[in-house]
């Protein structure tokens, strides 16, 4: 199987992945509920995050369709990794809280990607969690998994 075809198949299971979770945001037992008093219903930020990634799957299979002859050779050893550290993200989540989860999970995920640069990886590491994590829990009011260990975070 070429890259072209791998890539396709991808961006139609996540096409049909976010259509399966945008019907399930729109079951009728989530109508009418406003979120932490914003006066957004609990599917509003999902919606955002699933239009996105419909967007960006549907770009993966234009891409894919526009593709001619082969593509870099796919790495199964680097994707079982990319895998297995998204499953041991989901699993720390609740047993570590989101940040230190994402910490772990980002300098892990990069790491097994290939890069390197330890000023980079370090930077991407504490910003890019700090940042999602800071917007999530202020302006946006989320709840996500706290720490056992830690009352802030």
């Amino acid at each position: 199987m070429t890259n072209k075809h791998t890539d396709l198949i991808f961006g139609l299971l996540m096409l049909g992945l976010a259509g399966a979770l945008w019907l399930e945001t729109s079951r009728p037992q989530y109508e009418g509920i406003e979120a932490l008093n914003n006066g957004f219903p609990p599917s509003f930020y999902p919606r955002i995050l699933l239009s996105i990634w419909a967007v960006l799957a549907g770009v993966i299979i234009l891409k894919a369709l526009a593709a001619t002859g082969r593509g870099p050779r796919l790495r199964i050893g680097r994707l079982a990794c990319a895998v297995l550290a998204v499953v041991g993200y989901v699993w720390a989540l609740d047993e570590v809280g989101f940040l230190l989860a994402s910490y772990a999970f980002t300098l892990i995920f990069m790491l097994v990607q290939g890069y390197r640069n330890a000023r980079v990886v370090a930077a991407i590491t504490v910003i890019f969690p700090t940042a999602a994590w800071w917007l999530m829990t202020g302006p946006m009011r989320i709840s996500l998994p706290t720490s056992p260990w830690f009352d802030a975070f």
